[in-house]
């Protein structure tokens, strides 16, 4: 994202609360995606490699085709895919409109986790009702690591 307003980071539903430093950090760590309309951002059951956040538009989520999200600005998608080495894509993620998502790697996301626990909190509330489950108070931070 480089350049890009930190204001806007901080304006994240994700990232609220953040420092300086923190925002910084992951203006960094992350690049900017600008997708058309049908372009798949990420395709279930395949190896996840990318930690997302909406910035612009709207994404679409289906699981075994069938549409049981619509995203937006703020929302983010891809964490399950981190919770374990061998973890594959839950659902299918596609841009419904144009759209420019906030990009994170691997080493990027587990940063990010380290950087702002308040974002790492978000992740793993938001990671538990996602995966269906819900895991001792002590276990959630590592959840979506």
């Amino acid at each position: 994202m480089h350049g890009t307003d930190i204001h806007t980071l901080a304006r994240l539903p994700l990232l609220r609360g953040s420092n300086r430093r923190q925002l910084m950090l992951v203006d960094r760590l992350t690049s900017a995606l600008d997708v058309p309309p049908e372009h798949v951002l990420c395709r279930q059951d395949e190896p996840g490699q990318h930690f997302y956040i909406m910035l612009k538009g709207r994404a679409a989520v289906l699981r075994d085709g069938r549409l049981v999200a619509l995203l937006g600005r703020g929302d983010w998608f891809g964490e399950l895919a981190f919770m374990a080495p061998e973890a594959r894509r839950t659902a299918t993620v596609t841009a419904v409109t144009t759209a420019q998502v906030l990009v994170f790697g691997r080493v990027g996301y587990r940063t990010l986790l380290e950087a702002c626990p308040q974002a790492a909190a978000r992740i793993a509330e938001r990671a538990q009702t996602r995966a269906g489950f819900s895991l001792p108070d002590d276990e959630g931070a590592s959840l979506a690591g």
